[in-house]
Parts: structure tokens; sequence; C-alpha cells
């Protein structure tokens, strides 16, 4: 974002539009600024790995339905990522 002495007030920005020819009021502007301004910008980082390189490790409970019976177990759950396989220990 820039610093806020090269940022345009609403009301400047208001006034530009106005001398273009465009009839809009100034709280339509001044809400579109404040949701531009206040929108959270979001990154996503790309990562790949080979096989069995990343291997994640998290605390966690299992639902289990054997034979009409709930079934509850805490755990520790281990998990490579690159092939999608999960070791729960229970």
């Amino acid at each position: 974002m820039t610093s806020k002495k090269q940022q345009l007030s609403c009301r400047q920005i208001h006034d530009l539009i106005r001398k273009e020819g465009y009839e809009i009021g100034l709280t339509t502007i001044t809400a579109k600024v404040k949701e531009k301004r206040n929108k959270h910008k979001e990154c996503f980082i790309a990562q790949s790995y080979e096989y069995g390189q990343r291997f994640e490790y998290d605390f966690g409970e299992a639902e289990l339905f054997i034979g009409g019976i709930n079934l509850s177990f805490a755990g520790i759950y281990n998990a490579l990522v690159a092939i999608s396989l999960i070791f729960p220990y229970l």
C-alpha cells in the first residue's frame, strides 16, 4: 500500500469523478474506498514435494461407526503428504 501522502482522500476522488461528468454521491465513493482499503490481501505459495519428503504430525479425534456402535478416539495422526497416507496412533 502507498503512504498516506500518496493516497487521495474520498473527497478528492469524488471531485475528480464529478469533473468527468458522472453523477455519484460522496457516500458511495466513501463506502467503496473503505471496502477496498480494508480488504485483506491473501497470498498462496504453491509447494511441491517428492514422495516421502514431507511429513505432517497433528493431534485430533476420529469417530468410527462400527456395527451400529459409535466409537470416538483421540490420537496423534501422521501423514505422508505427497502420497496422502494417514497413520493414526490411537
